[in-house]
């Protein structure tokens, strides 16, 4: 598949997910780990603004959606699967 071909992510950020998962009521490290991984697919197929490194735009992502939480209308399945975990 597609994921042990993956680059794993650097200590720096999985440091600043860990904190921001620890603010953060509905989502956990790896949903945050999800959105990030998202952010990075869409800079490289959408495309992006100039100058904007990847790890920028991947970053954003994942401060739109624990911002915006329940509201964002995007990531919706790990939306649904952090407000389904969040019920129990």
């Amino acid at each position: 598949m597609a994921s042990k071909f993956r680059k794993p992510l650097s200590a720096k950020v999985v440091t600043n997910l860990k904190a921001k998962a620890k603010k953060s009521k509905l989502f956990n490290l790896t949903d945050l780990k999800r959105s990030y991984r998202k952010g990075q697919g869409a800079f490289l197929r959408a495309g992006s603004r100039p100058r904007i490194p990847m790890s920028a735009w991947a970053m954003a992502r994942v401060n739109k959606l624990i911002k915006l939480g329940r509201r964002a209308t995007f990531d919706k399945e790990i939306i649904k699967s952090a407000v389904k975990r969040k019920k129990k």
